[in-house]
């Protein structure tokens, strides 16, 4: 076993990506590596479904979405669709 970490685990990611398919290098990863990265980051060395091919899910575990109180929002949705906040001067 050998940790990298660092870059969102892009650093692992690309190394796992570049090392030869021979079934013992393996990534033990959270989803975010795959579904939240390509979309929140400006760029990604890697394709999440050329690149990877999922084997198991080992855990999982509940996810919390936070604002600050004072923003008025309800739901995700409204986080998304709903009225911004006037900047400060």
């Amino acid at each position: 076993m050998e940790n990298k970490p660092g870059a969102s685990m892009m650093l692992s990611a690309s190394e796992v990506m570049r090392a030869n398919p021979d079934g013992y290098t393996l990534l033990y990863a959270p989803s975010s590596l795959f579904a939240q990265n390509p979309h929140t980051l400006s760029s990604v060395p890697y394709d999440s479904f050329r690149d990877f091919t999922p084997i198991t899910m080992a855990a999982r575990g509940p996810l919390v979405l936070t604002v600050h109180s004072s923003l008025p929002v309800q739901t995700a949705k409204d986080l998304v669709t709903g009225p911004r906040p006037t900047p400060a001067s």
